[in-house]
């Protein structure tokens, strides 16, 4: 699995597997702790995990319905729009058990 910072547009047609659009903000505390358990993630799961900030990005928020944060947003490249959503902290065991059940 792969963890990065979106930098520009996002398309979902650039990636091939599973993508979980990470929304974030600096000031956000629960997001900061959350960012710590996405990148202790050791799995090989076909996925992509792309933090995003809200706040540079507030088009793609927006277009996601993303209303708080922290939120995870599930999306494939077959199925255009959002597969699923969750919003608020969670545990690096409870995302990956999230990213198992979006593949």
């Amino acid at each position: 699995m792969e963890v990065k910072y979106l930098d520009g547009d996002f398309n979902i047609n650039d990636y091939t597997n599973l993508v979980v659009l990470d929304f974030f903000a600096d000031w956000c505390p629960p997001c900061k702790r959350m960012s710590v358990e996405i990148d202790n993630i050791t799995s090989e799961l076909p996925a992509t995990i792309l933090k995003v900030n809200a706040d540079h990005h507030q088009e793609l928020a927006a277009a996601m319905e993303v209303k708080s944060l922290p939120t995870l947003v599930f999306m494939r490249t077959a199925e255009p729009g959002a597969a699923s959503k969750i919003v608020g902290f969670k545990t690096r065991e409870q995302i990956v058990k999230l990213i198992e059940d979006n593949l």
